[in-house]
Parts: C-alpha cells; sequence; structure tokens
C-alpha cells in the first residue's frame, strides 16, 4: 500500500498486545478481550477512523476498509454504523451467512473435499474412489503419507458407498460442532479457546445473531469489493454470485465481485511470505486500493 502512495493501519482488539511468546506472538487479557463482540468491535474501528481523520494530514482522505474473513463482517457492520466515516470496503475472504451458518457449513466436509480433491480427484467428479485415493501415482502417495498418514480408504468412507465425498467428512466432523455449540450454549469458554479458536461465548453469542452480508450489503450504497479464492476451504465460493445475483435483481450496480482461481481462503497470501511471490488476489486488491485512490 505504501508502495502505492496508500496510508495503511492496522489495529489490534481490546485486550490484545504484542507478546515474544509462539505460537501466537501476543499478550491477551481475556477480561478485556471479552468484550469485543461484533457491535464494539466494528464502534471501536469507527472511533478509530475518526481519530485518524482527526489528524491534518488524513483530514481529506478517503476511508476504505479492508476486512477478511470474518473481518469482511466487521467491515461491512462499521461501514454500516459510521457511513459519514467510511468511503468503500474491500472484503476478502467474503463471508456471505452470518458465524452460525459459516460455522455450520465448515463442519460439513466441503473444506475437507476442497483441500485434498486437487491431488486425488483426477477425473475431477467431485468424488474420490477407491483407486483414485490408493493410486500409486508418486505425487498421490506422497501426498497420502505425508497429509492423510496413510489412511485406509476404508476407514475415511464413513458412508461405506466407495467414493470420498464431503458427507464422509461430515459424520467424522459432527462431534467437534456438536461440542462447540454445546460450549457455546453451556458458557465453557475455555474449551472453545484451548479446542476450536481463541475466542469467547460472547463473541460467538452475537455472530451467531447478527444479520448476515448477504442482506446487510443490499441496504449500503458505498463502493464494495470482493476478493475470493476459488478453492476457499472456510467459506463457500459459490455465495459470491448470490450476492451478484441479489445486487442485480435489485438494480444495485455498487458492487465489484472477483473470485479467483486455484486461491485459498487468504487469496495465497503465504505465497508471499514463503517465497516473495505475490498473488493475483492479493494484487487486485492493492490495486483496487490504489485505483479508487486516484478516482
Amino acid at each position: 500500500f505504501a508502495e502505492r502512495g496508500i496510508a495503511f493501519f492496522s489495529y489490534n482488539k481490546r485486550g490484545v498486545t504484542m507478546g515474544d511468546t509462539p505460537p501466537w506472538f501476543d499478550e491477551v487479557d481475556r477480561e478485556a478481550f471479552r468484550t469485543v463482540v461484533p457491535k464494539v468491535e466494528a464502534d471501536d474501528l469507527g472511533t478509530i477512523v475518526a481519530a485518524l481523520k482527526s489528524r491534518d494530514a488524513l483530514r481529506e482522505a478517503r476511508v476504505m476498509l479492508l476486512g477478511m474473513s470474518a473481518g469482511a463482517i466487521i467491515a461491512a457492520l462499521a461501514a454500516e454504523r459510521h457511513p459519514t466515516l467510511i468511503d468503500a470496503i474491500m472484503l476478502a475472504g467474503y463471508c456471505h451467512e452470518n458465524i452460525y451458518d459459516v460455522i455450520a457449513y465448515q463442519f460439513q466436509g466441503h473444506g475437507s473435499m476442497l483441500l485434498i480433491g486437487p491431488e486425488f480427484d483426477s477425473d475431477g467428479d467431485g468424488r474420490i474412489s477407491r483407486a483414485e485415493y490408493e493410486s500409486d501415482d508418486e505425487r498421490v502417495a506422497r501426498y497420502r503419507e505425508r497429509v492423510m498418514q496413510n489412511a485406509p480408504f476404508d476407514l475415511l468412507d464413513a458412508t461405506a458407498d466407495g467414493a470420498l465425498e464431503a458427507a464422509d467428512f461430515a459424520i467424522r466432523q459432527k462431534p467437534m460442532h456438536d461440542m462447540l455449540l454445546s460450549c457455546v450454549e453451556t458458557n465453557n469458554e475455555e474449551w472453545i479457546w484451548n479446542n476450536y479458536f481463541r475466542i469467547s461465548v460472547p463473541w460467538l453469542r452475537e455472530h451467531f445473531a447478527l444479520e448476515p452480508n448477504k442482506t446487510r450489503l443490499l441496504r449500503m450504497n458505498l463502493p464494495i469489493f470482493i476478493f475470493h479464492g476459488e478453492h476457499d476451504a472456510h467459506v463457500d465460493a459459490r455465495n459470491v454470485a448470490d450476492l451478484e445475483r441479489r445486487f442485480k435483481v435489485l438494480g444495485k450496480t455498487n458492487l465489484t465481485a472477483r473470485v479467483f482461481d486455484d486461491h485459498d481462503h487468504d487469496l495465497n497470501f503465504i505465497q508471499w511470505v514463503t517465497a516473495g511471490e505475490v498473488s493475483e488476489g492479493i494484487t487486485a486488491i492493492l490495486d483496487t486500493a490504489a485505483a479508487f485512490d486516484a478516482v
């Protein structure tokens, strides 16, 4: 962003400071962190933007929010709650549904198939046969050993129908999903923190009740840019087309959406970190910001 003449700011949530302990390299005040529910975070973001715009150098600057994954929900919410402060939003790893439905999707096995399908599904029919899984192909064999730990086909084929599909992984993931929802209901935050993600029960409960982007965004008139990976294992890439259809039905033209081939949930950001290669999706975000700034 700086190389394109764009000021970039990020922030820590309430209760979070930088730390020296791996793997997170942060320190979290859990009590303060528990106050960070979606609407509070959106309003905190509004306060941050207002403070930045009070600086002489930024007083006339236009502001774009970049939200990734769950941040795409917060960016939209903040823009709606603070419309005079936000000029555009860029949403990557776009969340169409609210977090309750996103989590449900993640436990239905679709993500597992997106991850392993390219390695095993040689005929592209969306199913992995025994022959495909047990193939002697060197690449397949290496992936089967490294990622699948040489798990027997019959062990993975939970439905015993002779093929690996999302339903097989959904059966194995259901106990984890059930446990998560039970912990939200019983306020068992420690289990969630240690076994799922480092998030709070209040955060989950408010997200579960929050209006999804698929309807919230329809009310908004500021420019909306969406960047999504075709192989996103966390949120369904098909939802981008659904949002485009909704905008078209309403005759709204403020949405620009792109889905990138062979890109994951993070738009292959890790390639930049490990190999210095900036993906097409990340480049599109940078270029979109630069073009918006030039208008």
